[in-house]
């Protein structure tokens, strides 16, 4: 599963996922979002899923947010201090918003958005 992950200086941290993503493919994107976060110091993340085709289990999406939580754990970092904006295609809106409600029920600050103007607002709105 192909994505580009850079640092933005304006404070946020960018990844850019495209085509089949597949829960195999999370843990090691996830523990390269959480080095990123320790390395810039930079808890701020936007994550642009508009270009990927695939959907998860109900199981999978349960998933995430221990994988997220461990990943955090390993390098230092208490979960909720990541902020995550995530912008989606619209027809995937449903599902991800699960994700999010998972995620948020864990504790952890998640939020999908369709529009990425308005991703960014949440992300940077409340520094």
């Amino acid at each position: 599963m192909p994505y580009t992950a850079v640092y933005n200086e304006a404070g946020y941290i960018e990844f850019v996922y495209e085509g089949d993503l597949l829960p195999a493919d999370m843990m090691p994107m996830i523990f390269y979002a959480v080095f990123m976060a320790k390395k810039y110091n930079c808890y701020y993340y936007l994550g642009d899923f508009r270009d990927v085709e695939s959907q998860f289990s109900t199981t999978a999406i349960y998933e995430i947010p221990a994988q997220f939580f461990a990943a955090a754990q390993k390098h230092d970092i208490p979960v909720w201090k990541l902020k995550r904006a995530l912008i989606v295609a619209p027809e995937r809106y449903e599902s991800f918003k699960f994700f999010e409600k998972v995620s948020c029920n864990r504790g952890q600050k998640v939020k999908v958005f369709i529009d990425g103007e308005e991703a960014m607002d949440w992300l940077m709105g409340s520094r």
